[in-house]
């Protein structure tokens, strides 16, 4: 858990292959690493999601909670996105059904030829773009 810890710290972002450098956390050990960097600046936050998605460490409920919160609300679009992927591969069901609780849906708009996509807060309602 410590190279974690010392990664974040140093900032060393998206300059690491973490899946093959760091390795396997536990669920609680995970807990711990959230816990302490969830609050920093925006780049270590975006480094801790990253390492979340490439790394697929089992998630307790406080995690897997705070990371769809992120992935509904975060106000940077990269971290949303990675947040969305990183549940996806996780347990998309519990993803999807998640979503699908809060009425969460998305589409395209079309601009000419090209899509413009669409997430909204509820099915129809439009919340942001893609």
């Amino acid at each position: 858990m410590a190279q974690f810890e010392h990664a974040l710290s140093a900032g060393l972002g998206d300059d690491l292959t973490y899946e093959e450098i760091l390795g396997q956390l536990s669920a609680d050990e995970a807990d711990t690493v959230i816990s302490q960097f969830k609050g920093a600046n925006p780049d270590t936050v975006s480094s801790l999601l990253t390492m979340l998605m490439v790394s697929r460490w089992p998630l307790s409920d406080e995690a897997w909670n705070w990371l769809f919160e992120i992935a509904l609300n975060d106000e940077a679009e990269s971290r949303r996105a990675v947040a969305f992927c990183t549940l996806t591969h996780l347990d998309p069901r519990r993803f999807g059904e998640a979503l699908w609780a809060r009425n969460w849906a998305w589409g395209a708009i079309w601009r000419g030829a090209d899509p413009l996509w669409v997430f909204g807060a509820d099915r129809g309602g439009q919340r942001g773009t893609v």
